[in-house]
């Protein structure tokens, strides 16, 4: 669960996973753009696709 003195809003986190999501863009590149740590980036995507029931990159490589 996020802290409530988190530098980042849910909105801006769940925008920035949705984002990458959306567009294919990979963490790397997103994070470096916005100067966020990549492992955070990575984090807000998979909490994100737990969230909306989403498939993990890991889980859409085994079902190609």
């Amino acid at each position: 669960m996020p802290s409530n003195n988190s530098k980042y809003t849910p909105q801006f986190r769940e925008q920035t996973a949705r984002r990458i999501i959306e567009t294919g863009k990979s963490a790397t590149s997103m994070s470096e753009e916005s100067g966020i740590d990549v492992n955070t980036v990575c984090r807000w995507v998979g909490d994100f696709q737990k969230k909306h029931g989403l498939p993990s990159q890991g889980e859409e490589r085994t079902r190609r």
